[in-house]
């Protein structure tokens, strides 16, 4: 279980939520032989309606964070989620969740995310801080000392 448990963390820090589900669902599949009551715990935690609505609610918040819109597909993927009626009772079901959906657009097959300034592009002022005079200058005497060495 170890090992499993560590794929889990690695898939959902690199954001392969796609690929995270089915490892996680091997935590379903855990059993002991010798009668330990640790594989129980981490079956009943992974089989946990709150469990998995808590990782649903993390990736959501990742995905609202890197898109401003996002395909359907990827969106519904990423939650384990088999349709739009399936992501509806989710936002419905958590205010927060609600809260980072804008609208999900079935015909489009999109789903917008509300604007953040984490998800929305910013235009880059670029400030020079040093003159290039002040440059110059150092430049120039860095030359003169090492041709006096």
């Amino acid at each position: 279980p170890c090992l499993t448990l560590a794929r889990c963390a690695e898939l959902l820090e690199s954001c392969q939520f796609s690929e995270f589900w089915p490892t996680f669902r091997q935590l379903l599949l855990l059993s002991a032989e010798d009668g330990s009551s640790e594989y129980d715990i981490l079956k009943a935690a992974a089989s946990s309606p709150a469990a998995v609505s808590k990782l649903r609610k993390s990736i959501l918040s990742v995905l609202a964070l890197t898109y401003r819109t996002a395909p359907l597909a990827i969106v519904l993927s990423s939650l384990d989620l088999e349709d739009v009626p399936a992501l509806d009772n989710l936002l419905e079901a958590d205010e927060h969740c609600k809260g980072l959906v804008g609208e999900v657009d079935e015909a489009m097959a999109v789903v917008s995310f509300v604007p953040s300034e984490d998800n929305t592009k910013r235009s880059r002022v670029f400030k020079e801080g040093v003159h290039f005079d002040s440059i110059a200058s150092m430049i120039s005497k860095s030359n003169t000392q090492v041709r006096a060495e």
